[in-house]
């Protein structure tokens, strides 16, 4: 079984992390896999071709030229003889599902959806209705199979491109690698003030930071500044300095810029709390990846998170800095409880979300779409 998977770019996405996690473990099992890239960054095509993946990147052309787009994956799907394309992110998406729909190809069709891409932080405006309804009619018409990452996922999408089912198949994580970064570290005693809290993520307005800092005033005020480490870059990175400095919390947070996953693992690896407080999430991979690590998560109640963190850590409502300033001073001031939920999350991780087990359903998911007899469209 031949599968090609196709994406916008191999930046350091949580679309693109997943395919750099996902595709080595594919191979492992068995699947002939490869990338195609539309263009973009391509930060991770190292690293996925030093596992032995053949990336390609489509020949330059403007994003909307879909139908060339759809033309270079088909002959690619004959000249490499590709039993099925899995498309990630909009306009792989929609190139792929054309391509069927015109018959380019005769190759079976399945889609991952990332994000609430038409919720949140996307205002609605007409061209992004327009952008919608085109992907809504060739998904209806051309992708076999429809998965998302989580159930909010799965509902947006459903509700988004009127598509009958979309099946939950949530981002696995290699529980086996990132445990050997915790294997000698013991559980931090350390108390109030003598915490380091990550928030990780990129620095943009759904991510939550203006409300970690609105949290970091509320505890000053208590008398409690822990080390605060900020991992990541984005547009609002000099905003969040700005506030960071007119609150006087300069001694308290540090500002790594973007780092390279091995070095963001480390970085949560060695904090008594990660903290994640999206305002709009599809599914919080930096959150999975910090339970792995067996470390107290603090996460808000958007999107996907909760199914991600269960039980085990903390949920704070949405946007509200009052009760995640209380949730980070309760695990900095009790490190049993630290030491229970980081235990608790990394089981969590283990059971449900182990790199193996998610990538042996995908295998099975890529089977039955083979071995059916026709396509059924995929509308309600």
């Amino acid at each position: 079984m031949k599968v090609l998977h196709v994406i916008d770019s191999l930046g350091r996405g949580g679309a693109e992390q997943l395919l750099s996690t996902l595709l080595p473990e594919l191979r492992r099992q068995g699947l002939d896999v490869c990338v195609l890239v539309r263009g973009g960054a391509m930060d991770l095509a190292p690293q996925i071709k030093a596992s032995g993946i053949p990336v390609r990147q489509l020949a330059a052309r403007h994003r909307w030229n879909l139908i060339g787009m759809a033309r270079e994956i088909a002959l690619i799907v004959h000249s490499e003889k590709v039993d099925l394309v899995h498309a990630h992110l909009y306009f792989p998406v929609v190139a792929t599902a054309l391509m069927r729909f015109l018959r380019l190809a005769p190759v079976r069709t399945c889609v991952t959806f990332h994000n609430l891409a038409y919720a949140g932080a996307n205002r609605p405006t007409l061209a992004l209705d327009m952008r919608r309804r085109l992907a809504a009619f060739l998904c209806q018409r051309g992708i076999d199979r429809c998965l998302g990452v989580s159930g909010e996922v799965a509902r947006h999408f459903r509700a988004a491109y009127s598509l009958r089912q979309i099946e939950v198949l949530p981002n696995p994580v290699d529980v086996a690698a990132l445990r050997t970064l915790v294997a000698d570290k013991s559980p931090s005693t350390a108390l109030d003030s003598h915490c380091s809290i990550v928030l990780p993520g990129r620095i943009v307005p759904e991510k939550g930071h203006a409300d970690l800092i609105e949290a970091l005033v509320i505890l000053k005020g208590k008398g409690l500044t822990p080390a605060v480490i900020i991992v990541g870059d984005g547009p609002l990175r000099s905003n969040v300095e700005a506030q960071v400095h007119n609150l006087g919390l300069t001694d308290h947070v540090t500002f790594t810029g973007q780092q390279d996953h091995a070095a963001l693992m480390a970085i949560m690896a060695d904090a008594e709390i990660v903290v994640v407080p999206s305002r709009f999430e599809g599914f919080g991979l930096t959150a999975l990846e910090a339970m792995t690590l067996g470390r107290a998560v603090v996460g808000s109640r958007a999107g996907g998170l909760p199914e991600t963190i269960g039980g085990a850590g903390i949920l704070v409502p949405v946007a509200d800095p009052a009760a995640l300033a209380q949730a980070l001073a309760r695990l900095s001031h009790d490190p049993e409880l630290r030491a229970r939920l980081g235990s608790e999350a990394a089981y969590r991780a283990a059971t449900q979300f182990d790199l193996p087990t998610v990538s042996a359903r995908l295998i099975t998911i890529y089977a039955g779409l083979l071995g059916a007899a026709k396509t059924t469209p995929n509308r309600k």
